[in-house]
């Protein structure tokens, strides 16, 4: 009985970690590790063929289950050992292949392919694996690649990459108050994985400046849409030139901005000759225009 448990256990042991004993010595000795199983099974079998009465009888029908159930798990556990498994390695050396070829023109593209559960086991596969990338999954950020065996044998499965995508952008040399506006001086490009902001961001000076900022910004900040508006031109109660122009005909009046206004916006505006509220549009600083 504890030859049969013993012999079992180690068949187990080897048949789970077929990876962790190497080399001919290692075949040779789960090889007799079998053949040594076959003919503890044997001799527990042919004990309760040829034995009928007596004390053990019990014992010995419990030793002849034991010893079949070792013939059986012989036979099945050969095939097992015959079925060829794909490597998690191949795949992942698949997948590193397709990516250079379509990101390697790109160095501004950098990838990362992700945990493959090691315990996997594919059908092995025959003819090269084909690999895509999925039109309805994200180009960049966290993604996934479909791996297919088209083999007689077919199986898919989905292998996660992260996609990072770095370029140039704008950010603060040093701190900014709220309502600074942004020269040349302010900024500098650093390059930096643009793929979550999804706020925006800047790569060239002409685009920010001029710009005044919504809220103050700490050094190293990138700089986004939202962080920026068009400076104001024209504060309430200020006083503004009111410019009326038609044709050749130019009309210069005086009046006082009744809201703030930047270039481009509607604002109104009081005429201080006639007390009558107008709108005029934003034009420079402490100019508004009107149609006549």
């Amino acid at each position: 009985m504890c030859q049969i448990f013993m012999a079992y256990q180690l068949h187990h042991y080897f048949v789970q970690n077929p990876f962790k004993q190497t080399g001919y010595e290692s075949i040779h000795l789960f090889q007799q590790l079998r053949v040594n199983m076959f003919f503890i099974a044997h001799k527990q079998t042919v004990k309760i063929l040829s034995f009928s009465k007596g004390k053990n009888t019990k014992l010995l029908i419990i030793n002849a289950v034991f010893g079949l159930f070792l013939i059986l798990l012989l036979f099945a556990s050969q095939s097992v050992q015959a079925r060829e498994i794909e490597s998690i390695q191949h795949i992942r050396e698949s997948v590193q292949n397709y990516m250079e070829q379509n990101f390697k023109q790109n160095p501004n593209i950098h990838y990362e392919i992700g945990y493959l559960d090691q315990r996997l086991k594919l059908d092995k596969c025959q003819t090269n694996l084909d690999i895509s990338q999925s039109e309805s999954v994200r180009q960049t950020g966290n993604t996934s690649l479909v791996v297919r065996c088209m083999a007689k044998k077919t199986w898919k499965i989905h292998v996660p990459v992260k996609i990072k995508h770095f370029a140039k952008v704008l950010v603060s040399k040093r701190t900014l108050a709220r309502g600074h506006i942004v020269n040349n001086s302010d900024v500098e490009e650093l390059r930096v994985d643009i793929t979550r902001l999804n706020n925006g961001y800047f790569t060239s000076i002409d685009d920010v400046k001029g710009l005044a900022l919504k809220r103050s910004l700490r050094e190293g900040r990138i700089l986004t849409n939202g962080m920026l508006e068009q400076q104001r031109l024209i504060k309430r109660g200020e006083l503004v030139t009111i410019l009326a122009k038609t044709g050749n005909l130019s009309i210069r009046m005086k009046g006082t901005a009744l809201m703030d206004g930047r270039a481009g916006e509607l604002i109104r505006v009081k005429n201080r000759n006639s007390k009558r509220e107008i709108q005029a549009i934003v034009v420079s600083s402490g100019t508004v225009k009107v149609s006549m």
